[in-house]
Parts: C-alpha cells; sequence; structure tokens
C-alpha cells in the first residue's frame, strides 16, 4: 500500500512511531479544544442543566482561539488572523455557565393624579 500510494500519487510518507501522537497537529487540536471544555464545563455553576453544554460551545471556541497564536502569524492570536481584532467592547466575555442574580427596576406605583383629571 504505501509503494502504491508512492508510486501512484507521488506523495512523500512521513513514518510516525507508534503511540507518539504529539506529531499529529489534528490530534494537539483536539486533545487543547477538550481540554479547554473541560475546564469550562467544570466552572459551570452546580444547577447548570447539561443539556445546555452545547449553548457554550461559540464562546469556548472564541476564547480558546483568542489563548491560541496563529501558525501563520505567530504575533498575532488565532482569532485575529481568521477575524481580525476581536472588540470587547461589541461582545464582552463573561464567565460561562455562571449563577446571575437579575434585578428589575420597577416603576413606582401610579396615582390618581398620574391618570389626568377624573370626569364626574
Amino acid at each position: 500500500m504505501k509503494e502504491h500510494i508512492r508510486d501512484k500519487y507521488k506523495f512523500n510518507l512521513e513514518l510516525v512511531p507508534p503511540g507518539c501522537h504529539q506529531r499529529k497537529a489534528a490530534e494537539v487540536a483536539i486533545r487543547n479544544f477538550k481540554a479547554h471544555f473541560l475546564s469550562v464545563l467544570a466552572g459551570t455553576a452546580d444547577n447548570f442543566p447539561p443539556s445546555l453544554w452545547d449553548k457554550l460551545l461559540p464562546q469556548t471556541e472564541i476564547t480558546l482561539n483568542l489563548l491560541r497564536q496563529s501558525n501563520a502569524t505567530p504575533t498575532i492570536s488565532a482569532y485575529a488572523h481568521i477575524n481580525g481584532p476581536f472588540d470587547y467592547n461589541k461582545m464582552p466575555l463573561a464567565p460561562m455557565g455562571c449563577e446571575l442574580d437579575v434585578k428589575y427596576k420597577y416603576m413606582r406605583k401610579q396615582t390618581k393624579e398620574d391618570h389626568g383629571p377624573t370626569t364626574a
């Protein structure tokens, strides 16, 4: 099979020793994503519904790409290489899956004067 690939398709094969997964970039990227996503899940609230795990994926991908440097341009992040600079004012990043206290500002109770004059 190796000879067939070399002869027919003119590919060079790079053999990797068994058990050495560090050379495969895709496997390293998958391992890094798994570790990052597990740390995100570990930081969620105790009552976070497990069925909503997929809602965490977009921000997990953004934060991972902000932390990772670009392979083509090592001076910028992978996110900046693909999408341009990240604007924290347009999309602030908050801890995912945390509990919130939402406070509503209640309107004051209206009085008869607020409704206008009454007709008798």
